[in-house]
């Protein structure tokens, strides 16, 4: 976390928080799958996230909406073809890391150092298994990048700007981590007594409403849901969000910030059976702890060490539908 705080911190004048906390994620993420990290401003991390960041933005666009939804249209759509020319690309990067790291992994009982060890040892041990292959070990790998990368660094950004919007929050949590902390560190386990800093991390989770809809799947069986008849290989795609989230029935007056609203009433953090920012069932984020983990951290790091203010003179809007570049 040093390095973020003594980035933003050398900075006098009006900047982007977005490559800072990109690094941050970016490295956390890298050295849990690739046992490696990159120093700020490194050419190889730019490069690589400019190709993720352009493979989930074909993935939210209207042309993979529409290839999601009708198949057949792929043939006809750009989009999918450099969506599937960049997911070419990422397989390669990390097939190439996952030959370097085949070079010294040990078939003995030592502890592996990162995903991509832990992988290829149980790849080993079960070699009779046919879905234990590189191939599928380079499709994990990037699932845990593109999925745990740009979701959480978009999160942040936009809990800075509520943050903005709001200083009677950023305030509050300000106290908050002040009186917990004071001037360590913070720690996972901090979360059991920051209420306040839990709610504002799930209000902006809910309000957000980061992924509209959830990742694509298709139904292994023609069956029946809520009187519905689904045929077998129907496309799914659950909106959790606008469908829960910003329903009035649980979250009274959801297009509204609130953090009290992830309150008891004796000021614990309240937990909603309703809430879900990672998907629910066996086909939930496999990153939800590590994205939870980094959120409070970092957040925590951050609010411990700066104030968020808008730059002066500069107007920022209330609509949740638009990212600034702060």
């Amino acid at each position: 976390m040093m390095g973020i705080t003594d980035t933003l911190s050398i900075k006098i004048e009006i900047m982007s928080i977005h490559l800072p906390i990109a690094f941050c994620v970016g490295n956390i993420i890298q050295d849990l799958v690739l046992g490696m990290n990159y120093e700020f401003g490194d050419k190889n991390f730019l490069r690589f996230k400019k190709l993720i960041d352009s493979t989930l933005a074909d993935v939210a666009s209207v042309q993979m909406l529409m290839v999601d939804s009708y198949p057949w249209m792929r043939f006809f759509l750009p989009t999918y073809y450099r969506y599937y020319r960049n997911g070419f690309a990422l397989q390669k990067f990390f097939l190439e890391h996952i030959d370097e790291h085949e070079k010294h992994v040990s078939s003995d009982d030592e502890e592996p150092t990162d995903f991509i060890d832990a992988y290829i040892k149980e790849m080993r041990r079960r070699v009779a298994y046919g879905y234990y292959n590189k191939i599928s070990l380079a499709l994990n790998a990037g699932d845990l990048w593109t999925g745990g990368m740009e979701t959480t660094v978009t999160t942040l950004r936009w809990a800075i700007i509520y943050l903005l919007h709001h200083p009677n929050v950023q305030e509050r949590l300000f106290k908050e981590i002040n009186s917990n902390l004071g001037s360590r560190k913070v720690t996972w386990a901090d979360r059991s007594t920051m209420h306040y800093t839990m709610a504002v991390i799930s209000e902006v989770q809910r309000i957000i409403n980061i992924l509209p809809w959830h990742i694509p799947h298709a139904t292994t069986a023609d069956t029946t849901l809520c009187g519905y008849d689904i045929a077998k290989g129907t496309t799914i795609m659950p909106q959790m969000g606008v469908a829960i989230h910003y329903n009035n029935e649980y979250f009274p007056d959801g297009e509204k910030f609130d953090p009290e609203r992830f309150l008891n009433e004796d000021r614990t953090f309240r937990v909603y059976e309703q809430f879900h920012p990672f998907g629910i069932g066996k086909r939930s984020c496999l990153g939800e702890a590590l994205a939870r983990m980094e959120l409070f951290i970092i957040l925590t790091t951050l609010i411990q060490n700066f104030k968020f203010c808008p730059a002066y003179g500069k107007y920022f809007t209330n609509s949740v539908r638009l990212m600034a570049n702060i």
